[in-house]
């Protein structure tokens, strides 16, 4: 049993091997209860759940314990005899698929929502909400609202309000538990690439195959022209740098920097190493990192 704050609150059943004395036992941060035994090697107890052995045959040192340690970083160690020190690592990766409840094996974007839960966009198959608490995957799509189910982009803003963008059918805001179109400026049902919020609350929109930007402000959008000499782009994301400056990336068309009304264009002429951009981080010294397709990271 679970003693804590002065009071049982687990009762984890019957010790396995009445034969083998309980060396030490300790709780880990997750709750769940290590029994260390002289002779059948290490058990772990999970509330209401299974209880799992590992032994010499899991590459345990010994199978004689006498001592438990949990560091700071969740790691848990185990002291043998003979068999030295010991560390036991809680799982690096945990898959999130159609077996464990989404939708589909095909996710395109991830945001972190309220109360900690995970919205997971996905190619084709609308929106799934995870909730990591019970593993149980609430789905959005077409019933919900939904007329583009190819999420591309995911935003919780600073309020609160979650945005959506897809392709087709644009931007979208969840109300309540349902979606619902947002926007009236030109190409607002293309598809949109990204989403982004600046530091005053000003929200960023990357839309397909047009070379524009758009910017939402207290209700309102503007659209910013890009000079870009083609015809078409797609701005795949968006950072704001130290100084306020918006860099918008694209699917082969370069690096746009907008600050105070001015738009300029970099490409390899101007020493990037693709013009193909998937990935932009800002640092708070000044400097911007660019990952691309096929050029490395700048």
């Amino acid at each position: 049993k679970l003693w804590r704050e002065g009071q049982w609150i687990a009762d984890a059943g019957e010790w396995a091997r009445s034969d083998r004395r309980v060396e030490c036992s300790l709780e880990d941060r997750r709750g769940q209860l290590w029994v260390a035994s002289l002779g059948k090697g290490l058990y772990c107890y999970q509330t209401n759940g299974p209880v799992r052995q590992i032994t010499v045959k899991e590459g345990l040192g010994s199978d004689l314990v006498r001592a438990l340690f949990e560091d700071a970083e969740g790691n848990l160690w185990v002291g043998t005899r003979p068999g030295g020190l010991n560390r036991v690592r809680p799982s690096l990766f945990k898959t999130y698929g159609r077996k464990q409840g989404l939708s589909t094996d095909l996710v395109t974007a991830i945001c972190e929502g309220r109360e900690g839960k995970i919205w997971v966009g996905t190619d084709g198959d609308g929106v799934d909400l995870l909730n990591l608490k019970d593993d149980v995957v609430e789905h959005f799509d077409r019933e919900q609202g939904l007329v583009g189910r190819h999420v591309r982009t995911l935003l919780l803003d600073r309020n609160g309000v979650f945005w959506l963008g897809s392709w087709p059918g644009g931007l979208y805001r969840l109300e309540g538990e349902r979606f619902v179109s947002v926007g009236n400026f030109p190409g607002r049902d293309m598809g949109l690439a990204s989403l982004f919020e600046d530091s005053k609350g000003r929200m960023w929109l990357g839309q397909r195959t047009l070379n524009r930007l758009v910017r939402f402000e207290n209700g309102s959008a503007t659209a910013i022209d890009l000079p870009n000499p083609a015809p078409a782009l797609d701005v795949t994301v968006i950072a704001e740098d130290a100084s306020g400056s918006i860099w918008a990336g694209t699917d082969g068309s370069g690096l746009f920097r907008w600050k105070d009304g001015q738009c300029r264009r970099f490409t390899r002429r101007d020493g990037l190493s693709s013009n193909t951009i998937r990935a932009l981080h800002a640092e708070p010294d000044g400097a911007l990192w660019i990952g691309t397709v096929d050029g490395g990271l700048c």
